[in-house]
């Protein structure tokens, strides 16, 4: 009889084994998907904003790490949005509302990018961002608590073909969401009286304002403001070359 008791030890520590394994496994699946859609994300929105400002060029400067950091702002409203799908899930029980509430939200969304099309001012940019960034945060935590739901229930999470295809559009729409958070800030920053892009200036050349748009390593892409895309100038300067202004932007 004592025979068996290490044979039940030794199963018990091969079962640990394949579960730690198995938990390594899922973790390094889950940071090499995280990688893939913080750049994803990273290059939707910082090519959708170099657009913006006239300069699509300037994505080939942009390194791996540099286009997760700039995925960073929509990943904080992602996380932030999960925890209110887990509150929604609380408050509201009827799948159906979930659906309609996801679905008005994404409408509202669509109707706010058409609007800002029209109006493209920095106060109008700025009113929809702010509403949009509203929008995608029900949105997602409409999508999240859907999701937790089946998973509670033990249900597929794709079990019905019209609430899988909103769902399916809603995930393809959480991509599309950075382009326009990326137009929206680009036309704040490249308007001309309320860019909040800092000042700079060549050292020799104290009285030419310039803005920073990005630091790159070592160089810098600085932008000269203008009314049109095609008045802009940019260029990519060594950092020791320039100075940036304390002064806060206007």
């Amino acid at each position: 009889m004592d025979g068996g008791k290490p044979q039940v030890a030794l199963m018990e520590g091969s079962t640990k084994v394949v579960k730690t394994s198995e938990l390594i496994g899922t973790l390094a699946g889950a940071t090499v998907v995280g990688t893939i859609a913080f750049s994803v994300i990273g290059y939707i929105f910082a090519r959708s904003y170099l657009d913006e400002l006239g300069a699509p060029w300037a994505i080939d400067l942009l390194g791996s790490t540099t286009l997760i950091t700039l995925a960073a702002p929509v990943a904080a409203l992602f996380v932030l949005a999960l925890f209110g799908g887990t509150v929604l899930l609380e408050s509201v029980k009827d799948g159906k509302t979930l659906l309609i509430i996801g679905t008005s939200a994404v409408i509202i969304c669509l109707a706010i990018w058409f609007t800002s099309e029209i109006f493209k001012g920095a106060a109008a940019s700025t009113i929809h961002l702010l509403l949009f960034l509203i929008m995608y945060v029900v949105v997602v935590s409409c999508l999240t608590a859907h999701t937790r739901r089946k998973l509670r229930e033990g249900q597929p999470i794709f079990a019905n073909v019209i609430r899988d295809y909103v769902a399916f559009a809603i995930l393809i729409w959480l991509f599309a969401a950075p382009h326009f958070f990326a137009k929206a800030v680009g036309r704040i920053h490249t308007n001309p009286t309320y860019s909040t892009l800092a000042r700079t200036h060549f050292i020799d050349q104290p009285n030419t304002e310039w803005r920073l748009v990005k630091a790159i390593g070592d160089k810098a892409l600085i932008l000269k403001l203008a009314e049109t895309v095609d008045e802009r100038e940019f260029r990519v300067v060594p950092m020791e070359k320039i100075r940036v202004s304390a002064k806060r932007p206007s």
